[in-house]
């Protein structure tokens, strides 16, 4: 083990100058420029050190940098992850290198986060669902269970076995327990949010619905939102013209929240069922690519 191990196994400070060297030899490489806003970011000492503690908690949200596949343990050790062979195989299958065996950072912070919080046991799966408002089959928990990471204890990440929900094509959930799984799914809708939600869901006889369907109701309900007073604007440079008149008459069929914002999604799934409108046709590939169009070569 080399003197910059050291530095990254016990602790206590590194010299600002050889971070780049340190982050190197866990497998994390960052471009000079890289390198320069990261020290921007970092409480740097009068004698040029700073925390190993501090720099690796930075690392974690820093938008830059990737690291070598080869050397993934490694860095998840150093960063707090104790991922077991199970977890890191499924971890590894949803991230994408490049050529090189190169892959981002965020990228691999972002497909982290299901492996945090409590765990559960995979006998008790079946039940956790119920309590949040989703009911399984018994054969639909079996699917479910063969595509998560079960450990040798037989557990898995609760943040993991919710984030397996989202593509899963089974299982149904409860209407009165609405605002529970949207909770627990990790969407936080408003009163008019949810109400327009509400008006695109189809219920079943037994006051269910199935949850794929479900799903794909919320997906647009995602991807940042924007002001009502930028949204003429936002479209324009999208490529869509819209009249002040028509600005307002869409405005009327969008569910704004209590700070008249709206998701960027559900602003475009409107504009894909309002009448008005024009399209500048030097920009009409943006346009219905926004719209979840994309136009064929």
């Amino acid at each position: 083990m080399g003197i910059l191990d050291l530095f990254i196994f016990k602790g206590g400070k590194v010299e600002a100058k050889d971070l780049q060297k340190v982050l190197g030899s866990m497998g994390i490489e960052l471009t000079s420029r890289e390198l320069w806003e990261l020290l921007k970011l970092l409480p740097i000492t009068s004698d040029g050190k700073v925390e190993k503690n501090v720099f690796l908690d930075c690392i974690k949200s820093f938008p830059g940098g990737k690291y070598n596949v080869s050397k993934m343990e490694n860095i998840l050790e150093n960063i707090g992850y104790e991922l077991e062979d199970e977890e890191i195989e499924d971890l590894r299958n949803h991230l994408s290198d490049d050529d090189g065996r190169k892959v981002k950072m965020n990228a691999l912070m972002k497909n982290l986060k299901p492996f945090t919080g409590n765990k559960v046991s995979a006998n008790e799966v079946r039940g956790v669902l119920e309590n949040m408002g989703i009911e399984l089959t018994l054969k639909e928990c079996w699917e479910l269970l063969k595509t998560l990471p079960i450990t040798s204890d037989g557990k898995v990440y609760q943040n993991r076995l919710i984030d397996s929900l989202k593509n899963f094509r089974g299982g149904k959930a409860f209407e009165n327990k609405l605002e529970t799984v949207l909770e627990n799914l990790n969407f936080d809708l408003e009163k008019e949010e949810m109400k327009d939600l509400r008006r695109r869901l189809k219920i079943d006889d037994t006051g269910n619905i199935p949850l794929n369907s479900l799903m794909n109701k919320t997906s647009i309900f995602s991807g940042g939102k924007i002001n009502a007073n930028d949204i003429q604007l936002h479209l324009r440079n999208l490529g869509i013209e819209l009249t002040n008149k028509e600005s307002k008459e869409l405005q009327d069929l969008l569910p704004f929240d209590d700070n008249k914002r709206v998701y960027k999604n559900r602003l475009m799934e409107g504009v894909k069922t309002y009448r008005g409108g024009k399209i500048n046709l030097d920009k009409i590939n943006d346009a219905v690519e926004n719209m979840g169009l994309p136009l064929e070569e």
